[in-house]
């Protein structure tokens, strides 16, 4: 049961990134459009490689913008669901 049908997939660019990543998201769904013009709304967290919380917050649509400025170099796990469906993905920050 933990592996839905259509898992979320995400395309973050640029990566490695600097300061500012685009996040687009795949539900697998032939990306139905949304009931009425209501963009879904998915559950962002940011992790380092220990599972330290870097970033967490909600955001709108398919596609967004994040700042990874304040991140220190590394390695980070990038997580969103939107309740149902759950993605991952992997971002290197490098300044």
């Amino acid at each position: 049961m933990d592996c839905p049908l259509h898992p979320v997939e995400l395309t973050i660019s640029p990566n490695p990134a600097t300061s500012e990543i685009s996040v687009e998201i795949t539900t697998g769904e032939a990306d139905s459009q949304p009931s009425a013009g209501v963009e879904p709304t998915y559950t962002v967290s940011i992790t380092d490689v220990s599972g330290n919380p870097a970033f967490k917050g909600k955001k709108k649509g398919k596609k967004f913008h994040l700042s990874v400025s304040s991140l220190k170099n590394g390695v980070y796990n990038v997580t969103v669901t939107d309740g149902e469906k759950t993605g991952q993905g992997k971002l290197i920050v490098k300044h």
